[in-house]
């Protein structure tokens, strides 16, 4: 579950995501697949966004 979309303003503490697993062993896979995945900047002014939801499965 996602807490900041991309270019909203974050405090130090808030939580950025919350992630749910059904079982504990994919826990650690899905912080490995988000390993760099979180980009804080100063000003995001600059940023160009992208749409949250890039594209749908199934």
């Amino acid at each position: 579950m996602c807490h900041a979309k991309p270019g909203d303003k974050v405090t130090e503490g808030r939580p950025l995501l919350t992630l749910y697993a059904d079982e504990p062993s994919r826990f650690a896979r899905a912080l490995e697949a988000l390993d760099g995945a979180i980009d804080v900047q100063p000003d995001a002014s600059g940023v160009d966004l992208q749409p949250l939801i890039l594209d749908r499965i199934g």
